[in-house]
């Protein structure tokens, strides 16, 4: 699929490799915005918009906690995406990164070729990095020093 946003036509993995992709949008995201019409079917809009707005005016309490809980599980669900992309270009063998990371075929199909949890912020941050857009997120869920709270239940040891 092609998609025109500033004057250029490319497609989507293409624009997931732009610096001005939001380090939240995807290949689905921005797939299932482009078809669905409306205001985010606008590239530049579909682009650059975050998936998951943090609190609004009017939130509720439970609202606000239930959008942090998304952006957490998004964010956890990138990093375990780019735990797995390392390996796999490191060379460890498809079925020890399943098991460890308890994914399916599909899942790691779609995680290794960018189709999944994939955009340019992830690819250039080194490893244990995260784009900056993250970094509050990255503090709550790893917590202090480093420990990996919250990625257990994603990653076997």
């Amino acid at each position: 699929m092609m998609v025109e946003a500033w004057g250029e036509t490319k497609t989507i993995q293409d624009w997931l490799l732009d610096h001005r992709v939001n380090p939240e949008v995807t290949y689905d995201v921005l797939r299932r915005r482009i078809k669905r019409g409306g205001e985010m079917a606008i590239p530049e809009v579909a682009i650059t918009y975050p998936v998951i707005k943090g609190a609004q005016k009017g939130d509720t309490k439970a609202r606000v906690e239930d959008r942090k809980r998304k952006q957490k599980e998004r964010y956890k669900k990138f990093v375990v995406a780019k735990k797995v992309r390392e390996r796999y270009n490191a060379g460890v063998e498809k079925a020890e990164i399943k098991e460890r990371f308890s994914l399916t075929e599909s899942q790691y199909q779609k995680i290794i070729s960018h189709m999944e949890f994939f955009n340019i912020h992830w690819d250039k941050c080194g490893s244990g990095q995260v784009p900056p857009h993250f970094a509050e997120l990255q503090r709550e869920v790893e917590g202090m020093y480093g420990a990996k709270v919250g990625l257990e239940k994603y990653e076997k040891n």
